[in-house]
């Protein structure tokens, strides 16, 4: 991962993850635990694109309906929200 504003590094970016959390609450994200909702609903959808990853972020965007921070126009075909 890259630099963070000021130039501070994302603390996972450091190899060892420590403080990775209080990154996390301080700047206003949470995180979200993959349930065996999200991995049925990855495993059925359909289309020839079959990363694991990405068949993952695309399942919890339906069922939780939150948008994917990415650069990837793929999510669009499965009807996600992309912010990039």
């Amino acid at each position: 991962m890259g630099d963070c504003h000021q130039g501070e590094t994302w603390p996972i970016a450091r190899g060892d993850g420590a403080g990775f959390d209080v990154f996390m609450l301080r700047e206003g994200f949470t995180t979200l635990d993959i349930t065996v909702e999200h991995g049925i609903r990855a495993g059925l959808l359909p289309g020839p694109h079959k990363d694991p990853f990405d068949r993952m972020l695309i399942a919890q965007a339906h069922a939780e309906n939150v948008p994917v921070v990415t650069n990837e126009r793929t999510f669009e075909a499965y009807g996600v929200r992309r912010v990039w």
